[in-house]
């Protein structure tokens, strides 16, 4: 890709299909799309997002919900503290009928495969896209897994590494508007709670949004 392609990025969704959908119809078509990751969880319609993301060749990378959910399929975390996150709300959309409890659920194949081949981040011209975005003074101690300087970009909450050339799109921490940083622009405005759901067309800096339909 040139340096002067076009591109968009959507922030956060949560399992909010309905507001994905509507926001998508106001993108142009042909123009390549990414998301800054978690899909999943929250919201109500996580297969559906799923789907739809594959289906529309949508470029996510990977969310620290979304790992969550890849460490419990693995044994690697506790349920509780996926279910603790807004796993709920994920199984559920996964049942095959209501007389199977919340826990019991059938992830697609194909879903599960594609979930593992997110990657942590994606550079397209002068801009890498992450869910949580690349810290300042790394490694630190209230990083999960410090050993691994880019496990920091699923959940880093801190002050952002400003990376010489490259502005850094992120999601992960929600704001009410777009939040532009020095070297940033944060662009989960917190649809699953709300607020709505945020798309950006770069390098024009064009913003696209939809109002949640999720309750307060």
């Amino acid at each position: 890709m040139k340096k002067d392609d076009r591109f968009i990025v959507i922030g956060d969704i949560h399992g909010c299909y309905d507001e994905l959908v509507e926001l998508c119809k106001q993108l142009e078509a042909g123009i390549p799309i990414y998301t800054t990751g978690d899909l999943c969880d929250r919201g109500p319609n996580t297969k559906l997002v799923i789907d739809y993301i594959m289906k529309n060749g949508i470029m996510p990378v990977l969310g620290n919900h979304e790992k969550m959910w890849l460490d419990v399929i693995d044994s690697e975390m506790d349920f509780s503290v996926w279910l603790a996150n807004g796993a709920r709300a994920t199984i559920e959309s996964y049942q095959t009928g209501i007389e199977r409890g919340y826990m019991e659920y059938e992830l697609d194949e194909e879903h599960e495969k594609f979930l593992r081949s997110l990657p942590l981040f994606i550079e397209v011209g002068d801009y890498i896209i992450s869910h949580a975005g690349f810290a300042r003074g790394i490694p630190d101690s209230k990083v999960l897994n410090p050993d691994d300087w880019r496990y920091n970009c699923l959940w880093w909450r801190g002050p952002l590494e400003v990376i010489k050339g490259e502005t850094q799109i992120i999601g992960h921490t929600p704001h009410k508007e777009v939040e532009y940083g020095e070297g940033y622009i944060n662009i989960d405005t917190g649809c699953v709670f709300g607020n709505k759901l945020t798309a950006i067309e770069l390098p024009s800096g064009k913003i696209y949004q939809v109002i949640s339909k999720q309750d307060k």
